[in-house]
């Protein structure tokens, strides 16, 4: 074989270590520098992104500098709140951007020399009411597993560092958190 056609035959395909032997005496062939044995690839740490499908890349970390903290955190508080409003209410998604829970108004008692019907409808008025502080609170709960699911390991330490933590968690208070 004349070095012309050494030049124009293709390398050989398949396993890594048959091709490494075959270009003995090239430098850096591969990254193990063409020694058997040696991985060609390292395997890489797959970055945290969150444990809700919905919300994927959007995490609570502690991360370099506060300023990217900052940002960070403001940017999944937001992707959160657009996520949680349509699948839980108005009143969750208010909370998650202001995190203080909203004042439901609470119905005023009918006047002294109500009807009968007034007097229902009222009583209907405050049977809503209580429906929806408790629906309130309920998913706020619900809330409370998904932005705990969107810390990374490393704010969840911090997290659990905090003196009222086994508080904020037995509550499943999302403010808190």
């Amino acid at each position: 074989m004349t070095s012309d056609e050494a030049k124009n035959t293709p390398e050989p395909r398949g396993n890594p270590a048959d091709a490494a032997a075959n270009n003995k005496g090239k430098r850096n062939v591969r990254r193990g520098n063409g020694k058997p044995g040696q991985a060609t690839d390292t395997p890489k740490t797959q970055k945290f992104e969150g444990r809700c499908e919905e919300l994927k890349g959007h995490i609570y970390d502690c991360p370099n500098g506060r300023q990217a903290a900052a940002d960070v955190f403001t940017r999944t508080t937001k992707e959160i709140a657009k996520y949680t409003g349509p699948k839980f209410g108005a009143e969750v998604m208010t909370t998650i951007e202001t995190l203080q829970k909203p004042v439901l108004p609470i119905p005023a008692d009918p006047p002294a020399n109500a009807s009968a019907t007034e007097t229902r409808i009222w009583e209907r008025r405050v049977d809503a009411y209580v429906k929806a502080d408790t629906e309130l609170d309920a998913n706020l709960k619900k809330v409370y597993a998904i932005v705990f699911g969107q810390c990374s390991d490393a704010m969840r330490t911090k997290l659990e560092a905090i003196p009222n933590h086994a508080s904020i968690a037995a509550a499943r208070d999302v403010i808190g958190l």
